[in-house]
């Protein structure tokens, strides 16, 4: 989630990469249900490096 929240904080191209290549390395292990209510309780939903993590990981954003 670290990765997410710098790639929406500081709009970073590099933290993203990294984010999808933790999802993608760990699908089987990620409680979506967590990262969905994390990233709605941030405040982070409409953030377009979010949309595209969520979009590049084939899920809808929350």
């Amino acid at each position: 989630m670290d990765r997410l929240i710098a790639a929406a904080a500081w709009n970073e191209p590099q933290s993203l990469e990294q984010a999808l290549l933790v999802a993608e390395s760990q699908a089987g292990n990620i409680d979506w249900t967590a990262i969905d209510e994390w990233v709605i309780r941030e405040g982070i939903s409409g953030d377009k490096e979010v949309i595209e993590f969520y979009k590049r990981i084939g899920r809808s954003c929350p």
